[in-house]
Parts: C-alpha cells; sequence; structure tokens
C-alpha cells in the first residue's frame, strides 16, 4: 500500500473501523465520484479539501482512508464514500489546453 503524505497510523484496518462503529448492519454509504486532487495529507478526524469550479470546498471529518494509490484516493466520511481519480483530471486539463 502507497501512503501518499499520510501517515501510516491514519490508515486502519477495516476491523478497527467496524470496531469504531464503522458502516453499520452492512449499510452501503453513497460513493461520491470526483476528478481532481485532494490537499494533501488527509488526516483521520480532519476534513479533506479538494479543489471544484475553482472553489476550495471540504468534506465531512474523514473517518477512513480505504486506498491511496498513485492514481487515485478513496476515503470515507460519516455518510460518504469519496474516491477522487487523478488521472482523468489530467486527461481533462490536457484536452482543454489543446
Amino acid at each position: 500500500m502507497l501512503f501518499l503524505g499520510h501517515r501510516k497510523e491514519d490508515v486502519i484496518s477495516q476491523e478497527q473501523y467496524d470496531q469504531k462503529g464503522g458502516t453499520r448492519m452492512g449499510r452501503k454509504k453513497h460513493t461520491i465520484w470526483k476528478y481532481g486532487r485532494v490537499q494533501t495529507p488527509l488526516k483521520v478526524g480532519w476534513p479533506a479539501w479538494y479543489l471544484e469550479d475553482g472553489f476550495w470546498k471540504k468534506t465531512e471529518n474523514v473517518q477512513k482512508i480505504v486506498e491511496d494509490e498513485a492514481d487515485h484516493v478513496t476515503f470515507e466520511t460519516k455518510h460518504y464514500q469519496y474516491c477522487f481519480e487523478y488521472q482523468m483530471a489530467e486527461n481533462c486539463a490536457m484536452m482543454l489546453a489543446a
């Protein structure tokens, strides 16, 4: 697992997350797909900041960092799961510049 700017102790296992009251009774969280970059580092217990349409926005406090890869990051808040795709944002920017 790759930790881009995140402390290793902020990424917890699914078992630890469930013990802390994660998704209960198999209820799935709504997934929000975004293209762009998240301000790093992501920290559990703090909101995630991201740029959308020229404005900085923030999420609820991060409860779990699910995946942190070179091309995307996935994390959960109390009500939602966010997935930010980096590659798509870069491709869109290149098309606009052409």
